[in-house]
């Protein structure tokens, strides 16, 4: 095998080896598109699913203190369930917002280029000069 034979076959491997990886061979750059599909859904770790499940729990065995006539239980859901109402009623209050922003922006004409600064002129005078004294 000669020099440019060895050659040619490391090329032919790395740009196959590249292709089968997700890479660019031509340009030898990552196509994020075969790196990394899009997502359907967020990736979530075990540890945070695991923590989750450990506050859910908890939560729902102080709510059967709650359900059992527990003075303190009773205190506590109420205000994890105050609070949890208070946040879904600002994000509702936010997503009516941004829903009336937008609105608005859409039937906004598009907005134009008209500075006095666009012109060779000078800009109308707002408060006419007066001679210093």
């Amino acid at each position: 095998m000669t020099n440019d034979e060895a050659r040619m076959t490391k090329r032919r491997f790395v740009r196959e080896n590249l292709v089968g990886c997700g890479l660019n061979p031509e340009l030898l750059i990552p196509d994020c598109r075969k790196l990394y599909p899009p997502m359907l859904i967020p990736r979530f770790t075990i540890r945070w699913l695991l923590l989750l499940m450990t506050v859910s729990s908890f939560f729902f065995f102080i709510l059967s203190f709650a359900v059992g006539g527990q003075a303190w239980a009773i205190a506590v859901s109420l205000s994890v369930g105050s609070l949890l109402l208070a946040f879904l009623c600002y994000a509702v209050a936010f997503g009516l917002a941004a829903m009336i922003a937008s609105a608005q922006a859409r039937m906004r004409p598009a907005p134009r280029c008209d500075t006095p600064f666009a012109t060779a002129e000078p800009p109308a005078q707002i408060i006419p000069p007066e001679e210093p004294e």
